[in-house]
């Protein structure tokens, strides 16, 4: 009798390792997926900056020295403006980049969605494994 019930006992604990075993693997798989999410949309944000900075147009300073009639040495700074040219690619640089970030939210939300169908059909199985 001594040997069943330590059998009982150790059943009892085989399934309980096993569920939680199978319940860690779960959480490691969802939070796995989570972070290639994140990844992706970072990604995207931190694509679409870059793009911005490097691409967008800037105000050059130009110095430079001039010698006025007493011989004094004076700075003259001068800012150039971005020409038409470059005003127009960095307005077509924001439309893509908006049109990139709304790509990127169309996607966040079929992820989530997915997950969230994910979440609801683990609870409807857990609901029917008890």
């Amino acid at each position: 009798m001594a040997t069943s019930v330590k059998e009982h006992w150790q059943n009892i604990s085989d399934k309980h390792r096993d569920t939680l075993k199978a319940d860690l693997d779960a959480i490691m798989e969802r939070s796995k997926d989570l972070m290639v999410g994140a990844a992706v949309i970072g990604g995207g944000f931190a694509l679409s900056y870059f793009m911005i900075k490097k691409i967008g147009g800037k105000k050059k300073v130009k110095v430079t020295h001039k010698k006025d009639d007493d011989n004094h040495t004076r700075e003259v700074t001068v800012e150039k403006q971005p020409s038409m040219l470059t005003s127009i690619g960095h307005v077509v640089l924001t439309e893509l980049t908006l049109f990139g970030l709304t790509i990127v939210k169309e996607k966040l939300i079929e992820y989530l969605k997915t997950i969230n169908t994910e979440d609801q059909e683990d609870e409807q199985y857990s609901d029917h494994a008890q």
